[in-house]
């Protein structure tokens, strides 16, 4: 090839702008070893794509690739975490439950024999005075009872957010 040819393939090439027809031809030039000396800055490039192109790789290696990609994306992990977050919720509903069955004051419940005896608390349910006289007693002691369910509520909910800071931990060993 000539100085001009090779000039206007080699600006081509650089721009970008090079066919595969042409990116051949410049590879054959550089193949030979007499290289003009203002194209011999290109040679190692050229020879780098020559030697690159005659590797393989080893038998096998297609198959190691891909069964570590299925292993990488095989979503075992995810499967687990989802029967764990099943898990808790199972537990949760049950230890509510537990705490609500043992909370019910067992003698308040009175088995009713006949309708007879079922009509007679009824009516007698109907009959309910008042405990206090005084509003202001009455009132004071509302407060109390609020003031003792709020004590108990904030500490439940302190108890709580202690177990989740947990839990949180727990997911975050999970998910690694």
């Amino acid at each position: 090839m000539e100085y001009n040819d090779i000039k206007i393939l080699l600006d081509k090439y650089l721009a970008g702008e090079t066919s595969l027809e042409e990116e051949k031809l410049l590879g054959e030039y550089y193949a030979k070893p007499d290289v003009h000396a203002d194209f011999a800055a290109f040679k190692p490039l050229f020879d780098y794509f020559s030697s690159e192109k005659n590797l393989t790789t080893s038998e096998g290696f297609e198959e190691k690739i891909l069964s570590k990609i299925k292993e990488e994306t095989a979503p075992a992990k995810t499967f687990k975490l989802y029967w764990l977050r099943v898990a808790a919720v199972v537990l949760l509903l049950l230890g509510s439950a537990g705490i609500i069955y043992k909370s019910v004051d067992k003698n308040k419940i009175v088995p009713v024999q006949n309708v007879a005896e079922a009509t007679q608390i009824n009516n007698s349910a109907a009959e309910i005075t008042d405990t206090y006289s005084n509003p202001e007693d009455a009132k004071k002691a509302v407060e109390q009872a609020l003031a003792l369910l709020s004590k108990h509520l904030n500490k439940g909910e302190n108890i709580a957010e202690r177990n989740i800071g947990k839990m949180d931990v727990l997911n975050k060993a999970l998910d690694n």
